[in-house]
């Protein structure tokens, strides 16, 4: 019996959990929509051959930030995080949504982290020294 009662209160959060990223993505579709008719202009450079869209699917908007990268380098003295910079269609997307800029590299003073915006990309093959001693 016990088996039963913890799996059914499984399936009932995951239904919930499922729910609720369901709304938010109707709401970030609605939420874009609105402000592009607002603005009276549509959102270039995020379609394929920078085709003009009044209404963008939440999935390609979610795509336009894959090429974010966020380093953690630890060192004696706490933790750098660093995260490279936001590109003009990123910096549209979020004044779209009304999130601001600077949630994006808040530093948390929970865990005394420094956020730097780095202007290139690190690879993944770019070792922790390499990059500590800015070789690109």
């Amino acid at each position: 019996m016990q088996k039963s009662v913890g799996r059914k209160k499984q399936k009932s959060l995951l239904t919930r959990f499922d729910t609720l990223a369901l709304q938010l993505y109707t709401l970030i579709k609605r939420q874009i929509a609105k402000a592009l008719l607002e603005r009276n202009r549509p959102l270039e450079g995020l379609m394929p051959n920078r085709i003009r869209t009044w209404r963008p699917q939440t999935n390609e908007l979610w795509a336009a930030f894959d090429n974010i990268q966020l380093v953690k380098h630890v060192r004696g003295d706490g933790i750098e995080t660093y995260v490279t910079t936001l590109n003009s269609l990123q910096k549209e997307i979020l004044q779209l949504l009304e999130i601001p800029e600077e949630v994006y590299c808040q530093e948390s003073t929970v865990h005394r982290r420094k956020y730097v915006k780095l202007d290139f990309p690190v690879t993944p093959t770019q070792s922790r020294d390499e990059f500590s001693k800015g070789k690109r």
